[in-house]
């Protein structure tokens, strides 16, 4: 086998590896997201330079792959010489040679950039597996049984026992739930996306087809799109309420008209920029009250072909009412 692994989309309504251009783009942008977000888990070196993924489409089918002498195709940002870009080889080769004149080099400079990508087209696969297994990214293991040479033995719902790296249940855990979105988002009945990479000789794959395909592609249940008053791309300022904040994903509830609403932060802010707008001042409350967001509309499809509303905020401020008729209130008031 000439590659490492690849991500292929087949069924009947790609015809001789024709793709629509628009999910096409959805797709590599997906494989992007994807692939960095675990290429950096597998080795933070990737997360210190800038470097484009290769891609190379195939044909009879349309698919991503990553030839064997993935070194040779990856670019990186030049600081050697006036070229922009210089392959990932040149580039560790480069890097070696420098360290070992300074005396800097006390391991090997030169990765195995091909067993890097054959480890990360694994995790994905565990990943993809424990998600189908267990049915979600946000299901609790309350009782992993420990089993030889760092595997669990996982059970889900149905009794069925499935062995994987103890590892990839903190990994999962710190996944967005909407991390293979754009992969999963183009996945219909008549077409299914199968990720494989290559070990030993042997060819090992997982499919995310029609019958999976909501747990990588999560919808906002509670989410309402049925506020005409909400239009995509206009500004606006709401008073409701925040029912949660989920630090990893960067987001918010916001409850407005008894509808849940997922908010993020405008660009170069984080949840933490909002704290003390977010947290109440009311011992008898964790959030405030009372909030009062202004921010960007955007409506847009999902998974499930519906209408959704999202906003990115630049403002919140807390309408908090600290009168407390409860001299000695209890932290966890309100809580049963």
């Amino acid at each position: 086998m000439d590659y490492i692994g690849y991500f292929k989309y087949y069924g009947p309504s790609i015809k001789n590896g024709l793709f629509d251009a628009k999910e096409a783009a959805i797709a590599l942008n997906g494989f992007d997201e994807v692939f960095r977000y675990f290429l950096v888990k597998e080795d933070p070196f990737f997360e210190k330079i800038d470097f484009n993924l290769p891609v190379k489409i195939q044909e009879g089918s349309w698919g991503i792959i990553s030839p064997e002498d993935i070194a040779n195709f990856i670019t990186v940002k030049n600081a050697f010489s006036g070229l922009a870009y210089i392959t990932l080889a040149t580039y560790l080769a480069k890097t070696a040679s420098i360290a070992a004149k300074e005396g800097l080099l006390k391991t090997p400079a030169i990765k195995d950039v091909s067993a890097i990508f054959r480890k990360t087209y694994q995790t994905i696969q565990w990943v993809v597996k424990y998600i189908s297994h267990v049915k979600g990214f946000n299901k609790i293991i309350e009782h992993p049984i420990f089993k030889k040479e760092g595997l669990i033995a996982v059970k889900n719902d149905d009794g069925e026992e499935l062995l994987i790296p103890y590892e990839i249940l903190s990994l999962v855990e710190k996944c967005s739930p909407a991390l293979f979105k754009h992969l999963a988002i183009i996945v219909s009945p008549s077409q299914a996306l199968e990720i494989g990479f290559s070990i030993d000789g042997k060819l090992e794959t997982v499919t995310i087809s029609e019958h999976n395909r909501s747990l990588f592609c999560p919808e906002e249940k509670m989410e309402d799109t049925s506020l005409p008053e909400l239009r995509d791309g206009e500004v606006v300022t709401l008073l409701g309420v925040v029912t949660k904040a989920n630090e990893t994903a960067q987001t918010i509830g916001f409850s407005y008209k008894n509808r849940v609403i997922t908010c993020k932060p405008e660009a170069g802010k984080e949840l933490a920029d909002f704290k003390e707008s977010l947290i109440s001042s009311n011992q008898k409350h964790f959030y405030a009250p009372k909030i009062r967001m202004t921010g960007v509309v955007d409506r847009k499809k999902a998974c499930n072909d519906k209408d959704q509303i999202h906003i990115t905020f630049s403002s919140l401020e807390a309408e908090d009412d600290i009168s407390d008729d409860d001299q000695n209130p209890s932290l966890f008031s309100g809580y049963k």
